[in-house]
């Protein structure tokens, strides 16, 4: 139609594969930035068990076929320079109609490898912040961009596949799934099509390597301390590389000691990736360690005053 948006295709890649992929026993617990009670269903065809990383390998059908398109939505001015910014946010409006809580933002931006921390009140909308920028709370307003993408121009099945591929996230109440071993948790957005079992397995392993988890892999959430829950949190974050990390209050529920050991963890992790991260803390002591602190209401519009989160 005359009237329809130009959109840009990036890439069409239609393939053919072989390759094992990873299995999760049935239905699980999207943990990684997806609603609690969110599920997703994998087939089950046999198990092989034995691997090094402690990961489980699915037999697959014989032949299967998987078609990717990626589009680059349009929908910043010319003059924005999009491509400078890993996060980019403009004129955004949220509301909470049963509570009155409202979030407007003129303009926020992260350049790329950024590490930036925020902080701000209890109540303040922190955490919603985060919710907009990963795509899983949708704007009434508003462009959010992310790695030079508009969510704003995607579907919710897309906002989501989006995010698994680019986007990891650190929460306070780590978010493992109970059932799987560490290896497993750290490789769970591996049930994207594309990555061979043996690319999981390797990335798996020097993930743990980098946080000292090697020798934790084949156990489950129960067995580990808080640090070691939160490495692994932080390992799930960083598979794949992804373009943006956010972290919401990581190391709230740790002890001063383990919480700095974490967080050292979490820089060595962002800085190898190449990632931007997007940190919110309460912990005025942490922010010397980043490129750039950001009060909360230092975003927000005059005429903005959340009474609740």
């Amino acid at each position: 139609p005359q009237n329809a948006k130009k959109t840009m295709l990036k890439s069409v890649e239609i393939r053919k594969t072989d390759s094992p992929t990873l299995c999760h026993h049935g239905r699980i617990r999207q943990a990684i930035g997806d609603h609690r009670d969110s599920t997703v269903d994998f087939p089950w065809q046999g198990v092989r068990r034995g691997h090094r990383a402690g990961l489980r390998e699915l037999n697959p059908p014989p032949f299967a076929v998987d078609m990717k398109v990626v589009c680059m939505a349009n929908s910043f001015p010319s003059d924005g320079s999009p491509g400078d910014f890993c996060v980019d946010l403009r004129e955004v409006y949220y509301r909470v109609a049963s509570s009155g809580f409202e979030l407007r933002i003129e303009q926020f931006q992260i350049p790329f490898r950024e590490k930036v921390a925020l902080t701000g009140p209890s109540g303040t909308g922190k955490t919603t912040l985060l919710g907009l920028i990963s795509g899983r709370i949708t704007p009434l307003e508003g462009r959010i961009g992310i790695a030079g993408q508009s969510l704003g121009e995607m579907s919710q099945p897309e906002r989501e596949r989006f995010r698994l591929r680019h986007i990891g996230i650190v929460f306070q109440e780590f978010r493992l799934i109970d059932y799987l071993n560490v290896a497993e948790n750290i490789a769970l957005k591996s049930r994207l099509p594309g990555s061979s079992f043996v690319q999981v397995q390797e990335q798996v392993e020097e993930i743990a390597e980098r946080l000292r988890l090697t020798h934790l892999l084949r156990r489950h959430p129960r067995q580990l301390s808080q640090g070691e829950r939160q490495r692994a949190a932080i390992g799930r974050a960083i598979f794949g590389q992804p373009e943006l990390i956010l972290a919401d209050e990581p190391t709230g529920n740790l002890d001063a000691n383990t919480a700095a050991q974490s967080l050292d963890f979490l820089f060595q992790a962002v800085e190898s990736a190449g990632s931007t991260l997007l940190l919110v803390t309460h912990d005025t002591s942490l922010l010397p360690r980043f490129d750039r602190h950001i009060e909360l209401h230092a975003l927000l519009k005059p005429s903005d005053l959340p009474v609740s989160r």
